[in-house]
């Protein structure tokens, strides 16, 4: 079964399945979504402060894009070029709007991959 998807490199998911370790691309998956998680978290609260400190923003979204880009999602990574963009700019109004779009997103990530999860489990059950 191939899905493809824009936005997620599912190829690279099957890549990384370890058969001596059935559970390694589902538990990729949960740790991504963690971290993830707790960086978009932590965006909005440095959004939400009228001094807002660029300077740490862009070191979470350093981060962000880091593990987005190893982890497939190319779409987030391109999200947080953007975002880092704004930052170096000291865009308040921007980053909140790249921000929101990081949030849509990170849910369109979610339902991808847990689509690819379900197939992957109908794969091993068949």
């Amino acid at each position: 079964v191939l899905l493809t998807v824009e936005y997620v490199d599912l190829g690279f998911l099957r890549l990384v399945q370890d058969d001596s370790n059935p559970d390694f691309v589902k538990d990729l998956i949960d740790l991504y979504y963690m971290d993830a998680g707790s960086k978009i978290e932590s965006l909005r609260g440095l959004l939400g402060h009228d001094e807002v400190d660029f300077q740490q923003m862009d070191q979470i979204v350093h981060q962000f894009k880091g593990s987005s880009s190893s982890f497939g999602a190319k779409a987030m990574a391109d999200i947080c070029v953007r975002l880092r963009e704004g930052c170096h700019q000291q865009d308040v109004v921007g980053c909140r709007q790249i921000c929101s779009e990081l949030t849509v997103e990170f849910d369109r990530l979610k339902a991808t991959l847990n689509k690819f999860g379900e197939l992957e489990r109908q794969i091993k059950n068949s």
